[in-house]
């Protein structure tokens, strides 16, 4: 399976950006790719500013006293990653709607991976409709690594959540291209709905548990057939199967396994490209201690509002 070869991060220069810049610098030195960080002033944002033509400077002026200061600031973190992994880093900087330009740039520069900070100016447990990280998710046209906790190393155990979707599919094997060494648990979850309904018509608790081994067996069966139809290294893999709610029950079991990684596909409703608030893929999101890889559909496309 090919490795990485550009990978895009995205920084507003916070404490928490500065764990994405950290964990694509890893990801870097680890598949021998280039790096290149990302700053966008939103200049909608300055119009919100009071008095700023009393600062004795025009609009215009101001926003490249801005620029400039953000690229400084942004080079020196470069500087540091530099010496401590020896890589290859290009800085930019730029006007415009955040999340736009860090999908456009992805796409116009062909990188593979877009890395953002769970944390920043946007706290991921407020997830709302338009915030950057969510728009970039919901948006943009390739996966993307959402950097909760500070790196310490590769990642080593990944926990790859499954519905036997070709979504599933893709995120698996996104996962394994991105964390080559690693072990993989690979999840799928059910949700016996009707449990509650069989207690209250008299269904013994043994009968019900007889149920739920057969579901089991059934998903398990399920799960072996669809990784005999993903490219991908057997051997590296161990299965699970629980039942539960699917957002709660991934982000616990990643927990429980002590993974540093949750891969997971995002994919549309009823053809349309977003990911609802509320989806799975968002529960995870906002939820799960680790770090988290969002996939894209293969034929997801860059939208713009």
């Amino acid at each position: 399976m090919s490795r990485l070869t550009k990978i895009l991060a995205g920084s507003d220069l916070s404490e928490w950006a500065d764990l994405a810049l950290q964990r694509a610098a890893l990801l870097a030195g680890q598949h021998s790719a280039s790096l290149s960080l990302l700053y966008v002033l939103d200049h909608a944002e300055l119009l919100k500013v009071r008095h700023i033509d009393r600062l004795e400077k025009t609009r215009q002026g101001f926003m490249r006293v801005l620029l400039e200061e953000a690229k400084a600031a942004l080079e020196a973190k470069a500087a540091a990653l530099v010496d401590q992994h020896d890589i290859k880093i290009d800085v930019h900087v730029q006007r415009g709607k955040d999340f736009v330009e860090i999908i456009r740039w992805a796409r116009d520069k062909g990188d593979d991976l877009i890395v953002l900070g769970a944390h920043g100016r946007f706290y991921i447990r407020d997830w709302i409709l338009g915030t950057t990280l969510e728009r970039v998710v919901r948006k943009g046209d390739r996966p993307v690594l959402v950097v909760k906790k500070k790196p310490t190393g590769v990642y080593r155990r990944v926990l790859v959540a499954v519905d036997f979707s070709t979504h599933g599919q893709h995120a698996l094997e996104w996962a394994m291209r991105l964390a080559p060494d690693a072990e993989f648990h690979v999840l799928h979850v059910y949700d016996l709905w009707y449990e509650e309904r069989l207690r209250a018509q008299g269904i013994s608790e043994q009968d019900i548990a007889e149920l739920h081994s057969e579901e089991t067996r059934e998903h398990l069966d399920e799960l072996n057939k669809f990784l005999a139809s993903c490219k991908i290294d057997r051997s590296k893999v161990k299965l699970l199967i629980k039942q539960g709610y699917p957002g709660p029950t991934i982000a616990a079991e990643a927990t429980r396994l002590g993974a540093d990684l949750i891969a997971i596909g995002t994919h549309g409703l009823s053809g349309l490209l977003y990911v609802l608030l509320g989806s799975v893929a968002a529960h995870v999101l906002r939820e799960a201690e680790c770090d988290v890889l969002a996939v894209r559909p293969v034929r997801a496309q860059f939208g713009v509002p």
